[in-house]
């Protein structure tokens, strides 16, 4: 059975490596649907900045009539009509057009940062948690291999009446244990490449290397609040275009018409031009000015909001990391202790001075003061990554 999880595990685990966290990041980004709609949305915003620089608000309309007696006196009476109708923009209501099509492309660049740097922190964690249970593994199978060492050379003792078989049944349950938690370690290192590769798309993994931590990050780049920001632009460009658009826009119309009165009379032509302005009345304009007003409270509180958040993330990171470095460095310390103790327990024990019961009892002090030891580094190298993440710092 464990022969089977194994090569689970290898088929997950033994690829080639990618280069680096940000080779990575691009290859997962392009698995997100934003990444593969991003040439669609790019061309919709440059439409609209183009149909806020265009020559009128809206198309011109085209008008064709005909009227005749032909169904009544039929005395020869005929009309033809044809009208060319165009909006006009209101004043200032282009200008507010280009600035909100423009502020528009700011947010949808911010916004896609923005959701890198998400995708950046889940990496980052499924990375570290690779890692984490590969050492974890590794630390079991070290401990399988020790348990299965004491198991031979309490076996030879049993047999050369040196030992009670006790001894030999006790070590058979550490070996047994050794080999469940085993068991146990593969199936967490499994998920967590399960998991790596739900993000990626493959198994290709960069190094686990700590990351260099950026100093006295400005925090106004960061992508969140940069896409909070430029949210409030768009909100407060809408609001421009609200106040500059009271009214629907003019029209003016181009017109000529051809007419007789009688089949004995000759045609006659005129030209015609009027122009339409609507009235802004109180009823059309005070909800869409509340619901901007509205809007942009909304987008304001949120930025405050974001820049708070953020503040209190870094805040936090910034301590995990002091707290993470103490409990590595002491972890170390405790390791160290651990495996001085074990080679004085093991000496005395070969010399018949010390029982099974306390060799045993030491060399599991020893594998946990091991594994705590290289989770507290793991745990280290992950809090400089959130750290980076919580300053919005992209690979």
């Amino acid at each position: 059975m464990r022969q089977f999880i194994l090569a689970l595990g290898l088929l997950a685990g033994i690829t080639a490596q990618a280069a680096t966290l940000a080779d990575v990041l691009d290859k997962a980004w392009l698995r997100l649907p934003q990444a593969q709609s991003q040439a669609s949305r790019e061309v919709e915003l440059k439409a609209n900045q183009a149909a806020a620089s265009s020559m009128f608000p809206s198309p011109p309309a085209l008008g064709l009539g005909h009227r005749s007696d032909r169904f009544n006196r039929n005395s020869g009476s005929r009309e033809y009509e044809v009208e060319l109708s165009v909006p006009l923009w209101l004043p200032g209501e282009k200008t507010a057009r280009q600035r909100l099509a423009t502020s528009e492309s700011g947010r949808f660049t911010a916004e896609q940062l923005a959701l890198r740097l998400q995708l950046a922190g889940q990496l980052r964690e499924a990375i570290w948690q690779v890692k984490l249970a590969e050492t974890a593994q590794e630390l079991v199978q070290n401990r399988l291999v020790s348990a299965r060492q004491i198991e031979a050379d309490v076996a030879r003792r049993v047999k050369a009446g040196e030992s009670a078989r006790t001894d030999l049944l006790l070590v058979q349950s550490e070996t047994m244990a050794a080999q469940v938690a085993l068991a146990d370690a593969d199936r967490t290192l499994i998920a967590a490449r399960q998991a790596y590769k739900r993000i990626v798309g493959d198994d290709a993994m960069p190094p686990a290397q700590p990351e260099a931590v950026a100093l006295d990050r400005d925090i106004a780049v960061h992508p969140l609040l940069v896409s909070k920001r430029n949210r409030v632009e768009v909100v407060q460009a809408k609001a421009r275009l609200v106040s500059e658009t009271r009214r629907d826009n003019p029209e003016l119309s181009l017109g000529a018409r051809r007419e007789r009165g009688e089949f004995n009379e000759r045609f006659g032509s005129t030209l015609a031009v009027s122009v339409k302005i609507p009235f802004g009345t109180e009823s059309r304009n005070a909800p869409r000015i509340a619901a901007a007003q509205a809007e942009s409270t909304e987008a304001e509180i949120e930025y405050q909001r974001q820049r708070f958040d953020i503040e209190q993330d870094i805040q936090k990171a910034r301590a995990d990391v002091e707290i993470a470095k103490q409990r590595s460095e002491l972890a170390g310390s405790r390791r160290s202790l651990a495996e001085e103790n074990l080679q004085l327990i093991k000496k005395a024990f070969s010399l018949g001075e010390r029982s099974l019961f306390e060799f045993q009892r030491t060399q599991a002090l020893l594998n946990d003061a091991a594994l705590a030891a290289s989770e507290a580094k793991i745990e280290m190298n992950l809090t400089y990554a959130r750290l980076n993440q919580a300053m919005g710092v992209l690979p």
